[in-house]
């Protein structure tokens, strides 16, 4: 039988273990674990080249995140005040050493299994780091799901949408002969309540800098299916419309079909979180 103090650090450790591997295919190169002094849990870069070495575009880093090497900080259980100072004074620690690992760690991201209230989340960022919480946390693996569907990698690019800098869609050639374009467009921002417009202009946009130059380089006929990831909220059905309106004016895409609105998936992660596992 394990003691309350044993279970608490394998519960901590699997986490630790599972938020890496969650770093790993959103991107990152985890460059130092369990550094003591200044304690951090995880260092981590983005390299500006795919991990597996390919060639072509990488993914882009999160937008909720600092720029450059980050110091991450995994809390399994109830996230406290002490947390958010401690790495906070540990990110600042860093950058005065003379140690080349250390100095270059631009900030900090407390990532915790707790749901956490916005006001939560803005408060810590506030202070000086960034906070990933059991919704992004989803929010992110959804993405990280996508991008490592078996088989299927290399025909993967990553777009920023220019409208919303908090955006971007996840564009993969699939198919026989590459038929199909699947598009994923992900907003990462805990606080947007989107309206009907704003899927309109994402959608608009999607296709103006992913789908359109994609598909002129494709046999056609192309079939494109779309899903809209939403980190804050939005209402399905007016999503669903603004899609339906996208969708008849064939007149913007006349090289690609969008299938029916029944199949344009939208998830909000701001009131469920879990539905993009259903």
């Amino acid at each position: 039988m394990h003691l309350p103090g044993h279970l608490a650090q394998i519960l901590g450790d699997v986490m630790e273990d599972e938020f890496v591997r969650l770093l790993g295919k959103l991107g990152y190169r985890v460059v130092k674990r369990r550094h003591t002094h200044p304690s951090i849990d995880v260092i981590s870069d983005f390299p500006r080249k795919p991990l597996d070495g390919s060639q072509g575009a990488p993914l882009r880093p999160p937008w909720f995140a600092p720029a450059g090497r980050t110091a991450f900080s995994v809390k399994e259980g109830s996230l406290r005040a002490k947390h958010v100072t401690e790495l906070r004074r540990s990110c600042s620690s860093a950058r005065r050493s003379h140690d080349p690992l250390l100095k270059r760690i631009s900030g900090g991201v407390l990532a915790t299994n707790e749901v956490l209230p916005l006001s939560k989340i803005d408060k810590i960022r506030g202070a000086g780091v960034y906070c990933w919480d059991m919704r992004r946390l989803l929010f992110y693996s959804a993405k990280a799901r996508i991008v490592n569907m078996v088989g299927e990698k290399a025909g993967l690019i990553e777009y920023p949408l220019n409208l919303f800098e908090e955006a971007s869609c996840l564009l993969r050639v699939s198919g026989p002969s590459g038929s199909r374009l699947d598009c994923n467009i992900f907003l990462d921002d805990h606080r947007r309540d989107l309206g009907a417009e704003d899927v309109s202009d994402l959608l608009r946009e999607a296709h103006r800098i992913a789908l359109a130059p994609v598909a002129r380089n494709l046999p056609s006929p192309i079939t494109a299916t779309l899903s809209l990831h939403v980190l804050g909220t939005v209402d399905p059905d007016l999503a669903r419309n603004s899609y339906d309106e996208f969708r008849r004016d064939t007149s913007s895409h006349r090289r690609i079909g969008f299938l029916d609105s029944s199949c344009f998936r939208v998830y909000q992660y701001g009131p469920a979180a879990w539905s993009s596992l259903l």
